[in-house]
């Protein structure tokens, strides 16, 4: 979401395959709530339904953790066994 923000004024002139209506104004508020709304699932995510049995609360927040780590992990070590093959030219 902040990266929309900076190529939109660091390369204003570049086409794009999408168009975000309002201009400058129009980006900021897309990635305002965007970043909010990703910010209040990353949190709540951490307080287990009350409807789902998780067991003790330490081990479901630990598996949130865990699976937060490896999913992020997951591309970089993708990336890095990449083939040459792989790159587009």
């Amino acid at each position: 979401f902040i990266s929309v923000i900076v190529l939109r004024y660091k390369k204003p002139n570049v086409e794009r395959l999408f168009v975000i209506p309002g201009g400058n104004v129009g980006v900021w508020v897309v990635a305002l709530m965007g970043m909010m709304g990703s910010t209040f699932g990353f949190v709540f995510a951490f307080f287990p339904p009350d409807s789902f049995d998780v067991g003790h609360l330490m081990t479901f927040e630990g598996f949130l953790i865990g699976a937060t780590i490896f999913f992020c992990t997951l591309p970089l070590l993708i990336y890095r066994a990449r083939k040459p093959e792989w790159v587009r030219k």
